[in-house]
């Protein structure tokens, strides 16, 4: 970043010209600090999101989330990290038959591309809202209290999420 030069002027004289020249120097200067301070804040931001997501990523995996069709899911590994978009079902591509293990199909958040051959452990769950008519009941929190099958994770009373 480079500041404007400094105009010359005689302080001994000052003229309504050399006045509005230290003004125009003044509003130049100021505006270039703060185009300077947005540019380092839209790198720190940048920064702070992509290790937030390796963070996350690199977190432990909670066994307990199963993919269900209409999940919001996010891969966590692999060259697409941190692509979100909605499990679809199991992998067709018989990749599952190869060594056991079930893998999913992701289609991407608003018509993106569809991954394939994704596993268990490389998705992420996140939370979604849910429309009417799109996949299963989900409560709006970011917890895994309704991860899997919703009925076995709500309380009897209200239907309230359980550890709330």
């Amino acid at each position: 970043m480079s500041l404007p030069t400094f105009p010359t002027i005689q302080l001994g004289d000052l003229t309504d010209t050399d006045l509005s020249t230290l003004a125009e120097w003044l509003t130049t200067s100021a505006a270039t600090i703060a185009a300077e301070q947005a540019r380092r804040a839209a790198v720190r931001d940048r920064a702070l999101r992509a290790a937030a997501w390796k963070i996350t990523a690199a977190g432990p995996d909670d066994p307990r989330w199963t993919p269900q069709d209409w999940d919001a899911a996010r891969i966590a590994a692999g060259p697409n990290i941190g692509k979100r978009g909605f499990i679809v079902g199991r992998c067709r591509d018989g990749c599952e038959q190869v060594d056991g293990r079930p893998r999913w199909e992701l289609y991407g958040v608003g018509g993106g591309p569809v991954w394939t051959c994704l596993a268990r452990e490389h998705l992420r769950p996140v939370p979604a809202v849910r429309r009417a008519g799109f996949g299963r009941a989900r409560c709006d929190y970011d917890c895994l209290c309704c991860m899997g099958d919703p009925r076995r994770h709500l309380t009897t009373t209200g239907g309230t999420p359980a550890n709330h």
